[in-house]
């Protein structure tokens, strides 16, 4: 029982704190994804990026849109 009432505390806390705000990090955090799929994918529209609290903290969700792969070389 004490520990749900910790979760939840701990819960409330991060839903709270303004510095843990995801929307602040999410336009740098899509550019940098997008940058990272272009060098394997041929991207067929935007990266989307989406994100939601869970008990456990946040969890993001990526859909990176392509047409094709690229063709890697390895020397």
């Amino acid at each position: 029982m004490r520990e749900r009432i910790e979760e939840n505390r701990v819960f409330s806390i991060i839903k709270r704190d303004a510095k843990n705000d995801p929307e602040k990090i999410v336009p740098s955090l899509r550019s940098e994804i997008k940058q990272i799929a272009e060098d394997y994918l041929v991207l067929s529209g935007d990266v989307k990026l989406r994100y939601r609290l869970t008990d456990e903290g946040y969890v993001f969700m990526v859909e990176i849109p392509a047409s094709s792969i690229k063709t890697l070389f390895y020397f």
